[in-house]
């Protein structure tokens, strides 16, 4: 659970402390409570209910796909636009938009 925790929250929590800013595991309690609900949900759920329903409906696959990508489109915009108001560099923006985007895949 804890590498998990790791894996879902570390790149998020760079990109904050790049930004200088607090990073959101530690804005309050709801976004490691959903965590939670979510691992729970996959990992306890009888006869893996919850893991072949994700994995074998296609309605289902492509709501999460479509959510997926419009939340990976606005990190992009936000990393952007806060980084280019920190530093102003475009390489930093760069940087913070990978990080923001691809650090849970780079973080495994």
């Amino acid at each position: 659970t804890a590498s998990s925790f790791l894996v879902k929250f570390g790149s998020s929590a760079l990109v904050s402390l790049l930004l200088g800013k607090v990073p959101v595991v530690f804005s309050g309690p709801r976004h490691a409570a959903f965590f939670f609900l979510g691992f729970a949900l996959v990992w306890l759920s009888p006869g893996d209910v919850a893991y072949s329903t994700l994995r074998d409906s296609r309605a289902l696959k492509l709501l999460v796909d479509m959510g997926g990508g419009l939340y990976k489109m606005r990190k992009v915009i936000f990393a952007v636009e806060a980084a280019t108001a920190v530093q102003g560099n475009l390489l930093f923006a760069a940087l913070v938009a990978v990080l923001a985007v691809d650090g849970t895949t780079l973080t495994r």
